[in-house]
């Protein structure tokens, strides 16, 4: 879970918007979360395949935590 805003310490997974598996570009969104605040989505930093998803839709997250591993090809 990246930062999301200084007061954000959790956010709340209310989506996969990038199937297991599915090859990624760089910026693409990967999942919806919901703060207290907004919902908001969470982005690729590299280009490659999201070969697992970690996170479960209705779980919240703290800041740190792996939610997918995208393998850089």
């Amino acid at each position: 879970m990246p930062q999301l805003g200084e007061s954000i310490a959790e956010a709340t997974v209310v989506d996969i918007l990038c199937p297991e598996g599915s090859p990624v570009e760089a910026g693409c969104s990967l999942m919806e979360v919901e703060t207290h605040k907004a919902l908001m989505e969470i982005t690729t930093p590299c280009s490659g395949s999201f070969v697992r998803i970690t996170a479960q839709v209705g779980q919240s997250y703290p800041v740190g935590s792996v939610l997918g591993y995208v393998q850089v090809i």
